[in-house]
C-alpha cells in the first residue's frame, strides 16, 4: 500500500498527532533514564490497545476531540479551538506466575514485581506535567488530565497505564 504524498504546505500540521505520539514516547524514555530506572527495550506507539504479551513501553492513541483537555463535548467549540488527544502510556513487565505443580509464587517475589510497577506508576504520574509543554523554551501549555491505573495480570505480565489527555501541539 502506497501512502499519498502530503501537501508540503500542510505536512507539519497534519503530522501533529504523529509528532505528539513520537515525542511522548521519547520523553517517557528520557525521564526514566534520568531517574536511573531501566525500561524495556521494546517501545512503540500505536492507534489501538496494545497486547500485553511481553515487556514493553507503549503509547496508544485513544481519541481526539476539538477543545482543551477536560472540555470534551461539554460545550460547542470554535473550529480554531485547541485539539486534544487522549492517550494511554503503558509499561508492562514480567511478574511471577504459578510454578511447576501448581505452586503459587512466593509472596516476596510478588511484592518485588509489584515494587517495580509501583516505581513505574510514580514516575509516569510524575512526568505527566512535562507532557503539557510543547514549546521549545518550555513554556507551560494549557494543562493536562492524568490518571493512572494498575492493570490486571495477563499471562505472566502486568502493567501500569497513564491515561493522559493533552493538547495536540
Amino acid at each position: 500500500m502506497t501512502a499519498t504524498p502530503l501537501d508540503p504546505d500542510r505536512a507539519l500540521e497534519v503530522r501533529s498527532l504523529v509528532n505528539m505520539l513520537d515525542e511522548i514516547l521519547k520523553r517517557v524514555g528520557a525521564a526514566f533514564d534520568q531517574a536511573g530506572v531501566p525500561l524495556p527495550e521494546r517501545r512503540y506507539w500505536t492507534l489501538s490497545q496494545p497486547a500485553a504479551d511481553c515487556e514493553q513501553v507503549t503509547v496508544s492513541f485513544v481519541q481526539a476531540y476539538l477543545g482543551p483537555p477536560g472540555d470534551e463535548a461539554m460545550r460547542p467549540q470554535n473550529c480554531n479551538s485547541p485539539r486534544s488527544a487522549a492517550v494511554d502510556v503503558q509499561i508492562v513487565r514480567c511478574i511471577p506466575t504459578v510454578g511447576s505443580r501448581g505452586r503459587a509464587p512466593e509472596p516476596k517475589a510478588i511484592q518485588s514485581a509489584s515494587e517495580q510497577l509501583a516505581v513505574d506508576a510514580y514516575l509516569l504520574l510524575d512526568i505527566a506535567a512535562d507532557l503539557d509543554t510543547w514549546d521549545p523554551v518550555g513554556a507551560p501549555g494549557i494543562g493536562v488530565i492524568a490518571t493512572l491505573d494498575a492493570n490486571e495480570p495477563q499471562g505472566g505480565f502486568q502493567g501500569v497505564t497513564l491515561h493522559l489527555t493533552a493538547a495536540i501541539p
